[in-house]
């Protein structure tokens, strides 16, 4: 599918600690020679025909970069798309690249790695249950609703993809946007966890 992270989604925000907990889990289906289920991806296909990633985005960005230290040749949309330079998204994602190169390090120590194999399992075990929305409403109810294992979304980053999702389509006013709703309500409003 033609995929893009659309706008009005959150920064990418995983850190190592949700990195490895995903690496942990394929890692240990691979071992078993089983699929790996990931869950589900909300996708909208907009006016244009393009996939919006409503859902799934931190997976599918870790997994990009998964498969991109394993094979330096690997190209992806994904990584190259000008939203992800929103906030700190590209400091993280130098950051969780390097986690991974050095999860794959210590992988390779094991008398019986085998990185070709490995990747080929990730290429073809990896499953997702895909969600196609047929509206962006209906696409925002099924996101809203999902609980994630990996990093949960605050009410922030709800009304932020609510209220981003029902601007135009026009890349620089939404970038414009992003970067004042970073700078003002991210610094503003701080979500406590206890």
């Amino acid at each position: 599918k033609d995929l893009v992270i659309p706008s009005y989604q959150r920064a990418y925000e995983w850190d190592k600690k949700n990195v490895y907990t995903l690496l942990d889990d394929i890692y240990k289906y691979y071992a078993k020679r089983k699929n790996t289920n990931l869950g589900a991806i909300i996708l909208y296909k907009n006016k244009d025909g393009v996939f919006e990633i409503v859902d799934g985005q931190q997976r599918l960005i870790t997994l990009s970069l998964l498969l991109k230290v394993l094979n330096q040749n690997y190209e992806n949309r994904l990584l190259d798309n000008p939203i992800l330079c929103i906030a700190d998204t590209e400091a993280r994602i130098v950051k969780n690249y390097y986690a991974i190169k050095e999860f794959i390090d210590m992988l390779a120590k094991s008398d019986n790695w085998n990185e070709a194999a490995f990747y080929d399992y990730l290429t073809n075990n990896i499953r997702f249950y895909i969600l196609e929305s047929k509206s962006q409403d209906e696409a925002f109810q099924l996101f809203d609703g999902r609980n994630s294992k990996y990093k949960d979304l605050t009410p922030v980053d709800l009304l932020k993809a609510y209220h981003l999702g029902a601007l135009d389509d026009n890349f620089f006013e939404k970038r414009e946007i992003l970067q004042s709703w970073d700078k003002n309500i991210n610094a503003s409003f701080s979500i406590d966890d206890s």
